[in-house]
């Protein structure tokens, strides 16, 4: 079996991450040789995997919802299908290509990886939303993978719904990860990506802002700050407090959850990885109206499974007083919650598709 992966590959990884996830287990279960269309980070992301690795020509001919259909880089993607003999193709965060492939190519099974929000999103207007399902449920299934459920839908007739997939080479760190936890240090992960543009470089520069007032209030704990771009350095014009460090390149999960509690932005990777981790955490969202509404249901649907301190706040002027109550408040372990990622599901459902 030949299988095709093509994975949104900006402003973060949050399309990619579940993706891979998928085909390592087609590749180890099902015997599948695997293929991936991704862009921009996404391609750094997929390159610590041994498959096939292909990308855009142009990435102007990425938009919105995803690569353009009628680009060259929609038409490199059905010469692949072709050429490889793709017998199934994975998608996750491209609406319209999943549409184009579905007229084109109706004879391959197409599987669609979405986020709960992608098909109920009350932040969207009724005819984005009508247009979205429209689109997404042209894949012959579809797996939803978060943190909250959906209602029926009618646009959907083969909708499988389970916890968020979340990378097997985290799931396997996870008793690693809590055995090095640092004491009075904070991870800060600034979430929207590295490759998000204006607007989430001046998100990100909110955030940054926060932080760095809160450090100087909170000089016995170091707050070490992942997913920072040269361009949000290039704009942060004030000194930095010595208990703040930066790191810059994607790191590895051991890193980044090392320390004792985590601020965050509450999307659906990052909310699902606390959660499995069983990690104290304090969650905000961003000022985008559609992202925001996604970000609270990840946040209350948190806040309804687990012990942990999971808030939303607002990006303001007293923020960091308020986190820093928190964080003098916050506990630091519950040892009898648990939280499990789709992955334990998907291998089933898998087996249902397929055979």
């Amino acid at each position: 079996m030949n299988v095709l992966g093509i994975f949104r590959g900006l402003p973060g990884l949050g399309r990619v991450v579940g993706g891979m996830a998928l085909l390592e287990l087609l590749n180890r279960e099902f015997n599948a040789t695997c293929f991936v269309y991704t862009y921009s980070q996404g391609i750094k992301y997929a390159s610590k995997f041994s498959y096939s690795i292909y990308t855009v020509d142009n990435i102007e001919d990425v938009m919105t919802l995803g690569i353009n259909p009628i680009s060259y880089s929609s038409e490199k993607i059905m010469k692949l299908i072709h050429e490889k003999s793709i017998n199934l193709i994975i998608i996750e965060g491209e609406p319209l290509i999943t549409f184009h492939i579905k007229i084109n190519c109706p004879q391959i099974i197409v599987i669609s990886l979405v986020n709960p929000l992608d098909i109920e999103n009350t932040a969207n207007p009724l005819s984005t939303h009508n247009f979205l399902n429209c689109l997404l449920s042209k894949a012959d299934f579809t797996i939803s993978h978060g943190l909250v459920k959906v209602n029926n839908n009618p646009y959907y007739k083969n909708l499988y719904q389970i916890n968020t997939l979340l990378a097997n080479s985290f799931i396997e760190s996870k008793q690693g990860i809590l055995n090095q936890t640092k004491h009075n240090s904070i991870s800060v992960i600034l979430g929207g990506g590295m490759e998000g543009g204006n607007g989430f470089t001046e998100s990100n520069l909110n955030f940054l802002n926060t932080v760095i007032d809160l450090a100087r209030l909170q000089k016995n704990f170091d707050f070490n700050v992942y997913g920072v771009s040269e361009l949000i350095l290039k704009h942060y014009k004030t000194k930095i407090p010595s208990n703040v460090n930066f790191q810059f390149e994607v790191i590895n999960h051991d890193e980044l959850y090392k320390h004792e509690f985590v601020i965050a932005r509450s999307g659906r990777n990052t909310t699902s990885e606390l959660l499995f981790l069983n990690k104290p955490a304090i969650l905000l969202t961003v000022e985008n109206e559609h992202r925001k509404h996604e970000q609270l249901s990840n946040i209350t649907s948190a806040m309804n499974k687990s012990f942990v301190k999971y808030r939303h706040y607002k990006i303001g002027d007293d923020l960091h007083h308020q986190i820093l109550r928190e964080i003098q408040e916050i506990n630091s372990s519950q040892e009898d919650f648990q939280w499990f990622p789709g992955n334990y599901e998907i291998k089933e459902i898998l087996k249902q598709i397929l055979y």
